[in-house]
């Protein structure tokens, strides 16, 4: 439930949002609103309370991006929930299992979202060690719960997104030690 609190507190503190993609977000969002219908779907209050918080969490840091860079909620907000709504779609009328596979696409876009910001941002103060180490924890559990609770839902979408999570990881960690960027976004003149 409290994956995504170091990175809000970050941002609650610095109000930098440097380094964060905006794309993760929305899709953070798609995905924070279809596992906690996945979870109501197939009975799992353990699955439906994390999620339903760290959308709220997710709602805090597009709140944030709105503060911050000046957008419009309509453009941070729509795009996440149109997804989520096509998302569910597939889980109520075709199944778990490729539900499994459609929800990998907007974890696996997301975080390579989050890979392109870490591999060309000039800065990324506005990223979260902890935040990113907890993420992999967070993945961990979900893959172990996917098997204790056999959905193939859960198992398909945590691995796949784990295997991301893991390389933006050593992405930063390579950063913070001093990698510099690779095709730098242009710098802003104004």
């Amino acid at each position: 439930m409290s994956l995504g609190v170091p990175q809000a507190v970050r941002l609650f503190r610095t109000r930098d949002t440097e380094g964060l993609s905006v794309f993760f977000w929305q899709l953070n969002l798609c995905v924070n609103v279809i596992w906690t219908v996945h979870g109501a779907l197939i009975g799992q209050v353990n699955m439906i309370v994390p999620n339903g918080i760290s959308m709220f969490v997710t709602l805090f840091v597009i709140y944030l991006l709105h503060r911050t860079r000046k957008l419009s909620y309509l453009y941070l907000l729509a795009p996440g929930l149109i997804a989520a709504a096509c998302f569910i779609a597939i889980d109520v009328f075709i199944g778990t299992f490729w539900f499994g596979y459609a929800s990998a696409i907007p974890a696996l876009v997301s975080n390579g979202g989050a890979t392109v910001e870490l591999i060309r941002s000039r800065k990324i103060t506005g990223v979260s060690p902890v935040w990113l180490a907890a993420y992999n924890l967070n993945q961990f559990f979900w893959v172990t719960w996917g098997y204790l609770v056999a959905d193939d839902g859960t198992i398909i979408c945590s691995w796949a997104t784990w295997i991301v999570v893991g390389l933006n990881s050593i992405w930063l960690i390579m950063r913070k030690c001093g990698l510099p960027p690779i095709k730098p976004e242009p710098l802003d003149v104004d």
